[in-house]
């Protein structure tokens, strides 16, 4: 009798972006944040699925990462909907994942119980930012 051994591995968490002040910018989200499209390539290499939220709505996040080329890489495109304490509720489309890290400029209205990286908020195309290439070295290869 031969016994395979299966291999577990951890699953990979799901992530979710903030679009205005997190990855373009809050004026007119002409300006892609500084590492955002290395952020969603190495998520994607990483077999990461990549949500995108939005207080502007689902129609405005789809056309801002339209038209900064990253729509392609993201699996769900959701309303940001306030619950009853004020923070955001999580997307219901996300509520099967167990583990969701939020990158959000407003991190004190993430449900409370994410996991979060917080980013200064991008108000304006600033080339020197960085905040994005901090979170992009928690992405594991």
């Amino acid at each position: 009798m031969t016994h395979r051994r299966s291999i577990v591995r951890p699953a990979t968490p799901a992530w979710c972006f903030d679009v205005d002040g997190t990855l373009v910018d809050s004026f007119d989200a002409q300006h892609l944040r500084p590492f955002a499209t290395e952020l969603f390539h190495a998520l994607r290499q990483a077999g990461s699925p990549i949500h995108v939220w939005s207080a502007g709505g689902i129609p405005h996040a789809r056309t801002v990462l339209e038209r900064h080329g990253l729509a392609h890489h993201v699996v769900g495109f959701h309303d940001k909907t306030p619950g009853p304490d004020g923070r955001w509720e999580r997307p219901a489309e996300l509520s099967d994942h167990d583990d969701i890290v939020y990158v959000d400029d407003q991190p004190d209205r993430l449900p409370a119980d994410s996991r979060q990286h917080r980013v200064f908020p991008y108000l304006h195309a600033n080339p020197h930012d960085r905040d994005l290439a901090v979170v992009l070295k928690e992405v594991p290869e």
